[in-house]
C-alpha cells in the first residue's frame, strides 16, 4: 500500500538527523545512504529518479 510506504519513508527520513550525527566522518556507508535518501525524497515528492 503506497500510503503505508510513504508513512514509513517519512518516519525514516524524520529519524535520520539523530542517526546521521554518527556519520559525519567519511565512511563507506555514506555512499550507500546518500543515493537511498535521494530516492526516498524523490518518491515522497512524487518524482521518479532516472535509472
Amino acid at each position: 500500500d503506497l500510503t503505508t510506504i510513504r508513512q514509513r519513508a517519512t518516519a525514516a527520513v524524520a529519524g535520520l538527523p539523530a542517526r546521521t550525527r554518527c556519520l559525519t566522518e567519511p565512511e563507506p556507508l555514506s555512499a550507500e545512504i546518500s543515493p537511498a535518501l535521494r530516492q526516498l525524497r524523490a518518491e515522497l515528492s512524487g518524482d521518479r529518479i532516472p535509472a
